[in-house]
């Protein structure tokens, strides 16, 4: 990177952030996501949205290897499940702020969720021909009941 990149972006930044209504309205969309969401749970949530971007994944491919034809509006669910999951995971953040002595609402929704998208991952390797997680879903289906 050279120093005319390096002023380049020292200018950018520096015209972004000179509007005060741009200072403003980030203030409050960082209170609003502080109040809304657990920075405990931080980790969890990139976790949550890597295992909804690798159930994304492995769904193309399951397609694909199928010959299933991929079609946009089912992509769209990717950008439906994570407003939805997170939307369930400051809900239950919430939620335990109205609850007094209750502290593990959202890291169960966080549990249940990782778990969904786990399953749902595994059965799209299945699908793509993959026999490992067929085997390993055979064997988790017949343990649980």
């Amino acid at each position: 990177m050279n120093s005319e990149n390096v002023n380049y972006f020292a200018r950018l930044f520096q015209r972004i952030f000179s509007d005060a209504w741009l200072k403003i309205s980030g203030g409050i969309l960082l209170f609003i996501l502080r109040y809304l969401f657990d920075s405990l749970n931080t980790s969890a949530m990139v976790a949550i949205f890597v295992l909804i971007l690798m159930d994304t994944m492995t769904g193309l491919l399951a397609a694909y290897r199928t010959g299933t034809k991929i079609q946009s509006h089912k992509l769209f669910r990717f950008a439906l499940k994570i407003a939805v999951y997170f939307v369930l995971i400051s809900s239950g953040y919430v939620a335990e702020h109205a609850i007094p002595h209750i502290t593990f609402i959202d890291e169960t929704i966080i549990a249940a969720l990782a778990i969904t998208e786990l399953f749902s991952i595994l059965e799209n390797v299945a699908r793509a021909g993959f026999t490992v997680a067929a085997t390993i879903l055979a064997k988790l289906n017949k343990e649980l009941p």
